[in-house]
């Protein structure tokens, strides 16, 4: 059941976040919903299910933006990983540790979409992490403070194991 549960998850931030994303702009700025559910799947469960999660979210990414094809599974991987790494070093069941945490996860992923649009550009890396990067994972720590915590009970709430007849 668990499975299953983070698959929907991963499925809803992905088409969220590439179906609704112009809905969603403030200022050119979007929230990562990959990076909120990857991160808090790894703080909350460990590292094997935060790597799980990335894998299936990039994977599905990627079949939204076939020309990246394997990007967002290496970043969604990556993301895991790392947040999962931080689960022990943390203070995990902070609200306030897991959106530093995502808002770090955002930047992150940001480095792996700039790499596949190709780089380059004036001022490279540095001038887009300034002008989108910051206030996008401002913004997903914002947009996670409140989705966060819903998001938590829906994956530890445990699921009914056995039918009762009375």
């Amino acid at each position: 059941m668990r499975y299953l549960k983070l698959f929907l998850l991963a499925w809803l931030a992905v088409f969220v976040q590439s179906s609704l994303s112009g809905l969603l702009s403030v200022w050119g700025l979007l929230p990562d919903f990959m990076a909120m559910i990857i991160g808090l799947t790894a703080l909350t469960l460990g590292t094997g299910p935060g790597i799980l999660t990335g894998v299936m979210a990039g994977f599905m990414a990627d079949c939204y933006h076939p020309s990246t094809m394997g990007l967002f599974t290496l970043s969604g991987a990556v993301s895991g990983y790392w947040a999962g790494s931080l689960r022990e070093r943390i203070y995990k069941d902070q609200l306030s540790s897991q959106l530093l945490t995502v808002g770090l996860l955002s930047l992150v992923r940001q480095l792996f979409e700039y790499w596949g649009r190709g780089g380059g550009g004036p001022g490279g890396y540095f001038s887009v992490l300034l002008r989108f990067g910051l206030g996008s994972a401002l913004f997903t720590v914002l947009l996670g403070a409140l989705l966060m915590p819903q998001m938590k009970h829906f994956l530890s709430r445990p699921g009914k194991t056995k039918l009762s007849l009375t």
